[in-house]
Parts: structure tokens; C-alpha cells; sequence
């Protein structure tokens, strides 16, 4: 009975083990989350971007035509990381 007790114990600890290990790599950033959120600039051109992008991936940001900017985005922990400038009127 002890046995079968330790067993059940360690398979409901491999199996929580394995939820935290896919909840920690499932952190995407979304495409909707930038637009919805502080880093987002309406001259930005993001029709090119992908829906959603994972953790640690880093993505340029061009400007709308007309605009010049340099925006880079980094993925951390499912959120956005901005570097550069805004877009500015040319």
C-alpha cells in the first residue's frame, strides 16, 4: 500500500513539474496585446508582424510610409520590451 501511496505522490509531482514547465514556456507576446497597449504608435506599419511571437524573440517595428523611427520589440515573460524611437513625420 506504501508502495502504491509513493507512486501516485511522485506522478501528481511529475505532472504539476510538467503544467509550471509549459505554462513558463508558453509566455507569448501578442500582436494584440502591443497594439492595445503603451508602446503602440499609429504610424507604426505592422501589418507584416505575426499574430503572436515567444518569449525572448526580438522584433523591428518599421514606420508608416511618410514616417522614419527606429522600434524594436523583445518578448520577455509575455511582455513587450520596446527599444528605439518613436516614429517622427519626415
Amino acid at each position: 500500500m506504501k508502495m502504491k501511496m509513493r507512486t501516485i505522490i511522485q506522478s501528481c509531482v511529475l505532472f504539476l513539474w510538467m503544467q509550471a514547465l509549459t505554462f513558463v514556456r508558453s509566455q507569448d507576446c501578442t500582436l494584440e496585446e502591443f497594439v492595445n497597449g503603451p508602446l503602440y504608435d499609429s504610424n507604426f506599419d505592422i501589418s507584416g508582424l505575426d499574430p503572436s511571437y515567444p518569449g525572448r524573440k526580438q522584433v523591428s517595428v518599421s514606420c508608416r510610409v511618410g514616417y522614419s523611427g527606429f522600434f524594436k520589440l523583445l518578448c520577455v515573460e509575455g511582455k513587450w520590451l520596446s527599444q528605439g524611437t518613436r516614429c517622427q513625420p519626415i
